[in-house]
This record gives structure tokens, C-alpha cells and sequence, in this order.
């Protein structure tokens, strides 16, 4: 069975694919395990830190420069 089916037209006159239900499930669930793997990971120290300035109230004067 192919994991595409023929359905309607597009723009073009051309014949639209669409993924089979058992496929568009099956990438459903890998980009979820996906997500969850690199949800479980920690954030990089430098991330980290960034994220922690952009919390602070009243912290933009003392923030370090962007370089160019």
C-alpha cells in the first residue's frame, strides 16, 4: 500500500497527495518521543545564563554588549 493517497486538485490542476492516517500517526508519535527526548535534556550553561538575565527586572543597563 502506498503511504500516500490521491485526493482533489491543487492550484495547478494537479492531483493533491495525501499521507495515509496510519503514517501522518506514525510521525506523530516519533516527533512526540523526539520532544520529550530533548525536553529531558538541560539547557547549556551559557543558554542557562541568558535566560536568567532576560528575567531579572531592570537588568538591560547592566547586560553585557552584543558584539557585531
Amino acid at each position: 500500500m502506498a503511504p500516500f493517497r490521491k485526493e482533489g486538485r491543487g492550484n495547478q490542476g494537479q492531483e493533491m497527495l495525501r499521507p495515509r492516517p496510519a503514517l501522518t500517526e506514525m510521525i506523530a508519535r516519533r516527533l512526540k518521543l523526539h520532544y520529550e527526548e530533548a525536553q529531558a535534556q538541560p539547557l547549556p550553561a551559557r543558554l542557562d545564563e541568558l535566560l536568567k538575565q532576560l528575567d531579572r527586572p531592570g537588568d538591560a543597563e547592566t547586560a553585557p554588549a552584543r558584539r557585531s
